[in-house]
Parts: structure tokens; C-alpha cells; sequence
């Protein structure tokens, strides 16, 4: 490069710096300046928050924390004296089916007590209180405390009157609408002869499904007047009656009597054949025999067998005498004693 052109750079040089510089000028005067007076201006009025620091520290733990058990329901209360420096109480539970010592929070309050309404009746649940301080730091826990919320009456269910139930005059037929307990256990169904139905009349039937909504009364007495109540239990042990009602079982007729045949000789016998009973409540065939007519029901000795089977009805005399004339009637008994007896025949063995 020539000496000339040293000069020549060297002049361009020195034109772009002070452009350059008055550009920098430029800029210090009409963004950096106002900014930093503004900056200066603020910082005038600008005080740092002093924390006194007795608030500095964790809030003591609520005390006199109770609590009030309802149906569904837990009532915590609880005592704190600074409630100026507390911003809101936080509480912890912890239920009987999680896992040991694991407390979580639930909700946070500026008033101290506190309504769960999220519980379950027969869980026992324990809690704990913290408050919060104005900046934010949570104190001491209080002691845990325990409670179980209960269902103290179950809602009382509406009993039907009792039906007869067709063929039989020993059963009634009961329904009732269904409960609405959240915690049901199980219904008890009492009877009685009289008023009033209790829990120490006698239990008919225990019922641990709340979709059992009817049953059937068996082996009752026919013509008999029954009074009813359906009990509500919950899974804390209350349990409430329903309304009463009274049911009387149908009259009990006799039996209808059974044909007898004439008795058939067999190689060992004499064999009896009659026709079945079909009552309701049938109970026995008794078949009597005697040497001389009418045959003598009165006379234990004229008893032969007792059959307590509807479907049986036929037997073989084997223990008939050769050349003697006998006497026989099939008695049907039901289980309430009430008898009809068959025709009678005659039959004799001859070897």
C-alpha cells in the first residue's frame, strides 16, 4: 500500500468514528438518561417490608381441638389466641382404611371449626390443625384427635300388609319398599300374636341384601291373626322399626279323603292301594285294620302303619292269617290334626 493510500484510509477512519460517536451520544441522551433518573426517582420512595420476627417464626398449634360426630358428618373445633397474625387454619385427615400416620390436607378455613362432610358412618378418621401465617408459613400441627361419624336412626322402611299365599293356610307373603340408608346392614323381620312387635318378639328372618324386598311366612297356624315389623339396621348397630301390620292365615279345612281299592292277595299278603292325597299340609297316611266292622280308629291296637309320605300309596299286609276276613281305612292326617278317612274294604288270605 502506498503512502497515499495510508492517508486515504486513515481519513475514512476518523469520518466513521465520529459518526459513530455522536450516534453513542445520541442514544446515552435520549434512553439511558431517562431511564436511569426514573430509576432514581423510584428508589426515593421505594421502602423494604420489615418482617417483625415474631412472625418470622412458626404459629404454636391450635389447641382444644374437639370434635362433634353426626350422621355422616365430623363437627372440628378448635382454640387459637393470635388470630390476628393467622391467615387460615389447614386441616389434615387421616381414615382408619388408609395407610398409618399419613395425614393429608382436605381443606384450609379462616374460622375455627370445620364441617367434613366427606365422611363415611363407621370409618374412624383422626385430624390435625396447622395455621398459616400472614406470609405464608404453616405452624405447628396440633395433636391428632379421633372421631367415628355415626347413623344414630336409620330411615324406618313402609311394611306391606301381609297375602295370603294360594294352596297353603299356613303362609303370608310380605313386602316392603326399600331403604335409604347410605350404610345399611340388614333387615330384621319380627312377629308377634299381639301388640306390640319388638326387637324381643321373635325373629322371623335376617335379610343382609337392602334388594330383599319381600318373603314368605311358612309354618304358620291357619286361621291365626300375625303382626309384623321390618327393622332397619345400620353398620353401627341402630336399627328403626317400620309401621305394623297384621295378617291372618286362611281357614284350615280338612283333608280331602283318599279312595281305598279292594285289596289284592299277593304270594305274602294282603296289598292295599289308595289314591294320593293332595292337601297342602299334608302330614301322615294311617292305615287301620280290624276282624269285624266298622273298624275301631279308637283302638290303638287296630293302628297297622303311619305313612308320613304323600306319594306313597300302596303297602303289603304280610302279616295277615290265612281264611280270616280284615277290615281296613286309610286315615289322612294333616300337620294342624285335622283327619279325613277312606272307604272301607275287606280282604282275606287264602293260601
Amino acid at each position: 500500500m502506498t503512502h497515499h493510500d495510508e492517508m486515504k484510509l486513515a481519513k475514512a477512519t476518523s469520518s466513521h468514528g465520529r459518526r459513530g460517536l455522536a450516534a453513542t451520544k445520541a442514544i446515552v441522551r435520549f434512553f439511558v438518561l431517562p431511564q436511569a433518573v426514573w430509576l432514581l426517582l423510584a428508589c426515593e420512595d421505594y421502602q423494604p417490608t420489615k418482617v417483625p420476627p415474631e412472625k418470622a417464626f412458626f404459629l404454636p398449634a391450635p389447641t382444644e381441638v374437639g370434635i362433634e360426630a353426626g350422621n355422616g358428618s365430623l363437627a372440628i373445633t378448635w382454640t387459637f389466641e393470635d388470630t390476628g397474625s393467622v391467615k387460615e387454619y389447614r386441616i389434615y385427615r387421616q381414615d382408619s382404611s388408609g395407610s398409618a400416620n399419613v395425614f393429608r390436607r382436605i381443606a384450609a378455613t379462616s374460622n375455627q371449626f370445620y364441617q367434613d362432610e366427606s365422611v363415611k358412618n363407621g370409618v374412624t378418621y383422626s385430624y390435625e390443625i396447622a395455621a398459616l401465617n400472614k406470609f405464608g408459613v404453616e405452624g405447628e400441627h396440633s395433636a391428632a384427635v379421633a372421631a367415628t361419624p355415626l347413623n344414630l336412626l336409620p330411615n324406618a322402611v313402609i311394611l306391606r300388609e301381609p297375602t295370603t299365599v294360594q294352596g297353603s293356610v299356613s303362609s303370608l307373603h310380605l313386602r316392603w319398599q326399600p331403604t335409604t340408608d347410605a350404610d345399611f346392614k340388614s333387615y330384621q323381620l319380627m312377629r308377634s300374636l299381639s301388640i306390640p312387635v319388638s326387637l324381643s318378639s321373635t325373629l322371623v328372618q335376617v335379610f343382609t341384601s337392602s334388594a330383599t324386598l319381600d318373603y314368605t311366612d311358612t309354618g304358620l297356624a291357619p286361621s291365626t291373626r300375625y303382626h309384623y315389623r321390618l327393622y332397619v339396621f345400620n353398620q353401627s348397630g341402630n336399627g328403626t322399626g317400620s309401621n305394623i301390620v297384621v295378617g291372618t292365615t286362611p281357614v284350615n279345612d280338612p283333608p280331602v279323603p283318599v279312595t281305598l281299592a279292594q285289596p289284592m292277595q299277593t304270594p305274602t299278603g294282603l296289598r292295599l292301594t289308595w289314591s294320593q292325597s293332595i292337601d297342602s299340609e299334608f302330614h301322615s297316611y294311617r292305615i287301620y285294620r280290624a276282624t269285624a266292622s266298622p273298624v275301631d280308629t279308637t283302638n290303638t291296637s287296630s293302628l297297622l302303619l303311619v305313612i308320613n309320605t304323600a306319594t306313597v300309596t300302596e303297602h303289603n299286609d304280610a302279616s295277615v292269617k290265612p281264611n280270616i276276613e280284615y277290615y281296613y281305612r286309610v286315615f289322612v292326617f294333616d300337620r294342624f290334626g285335622l283327619v279325613a278317612g277312606s272307604n272301607e274294604v275287606k280282604g282275606s288270605f287264602t293260601p
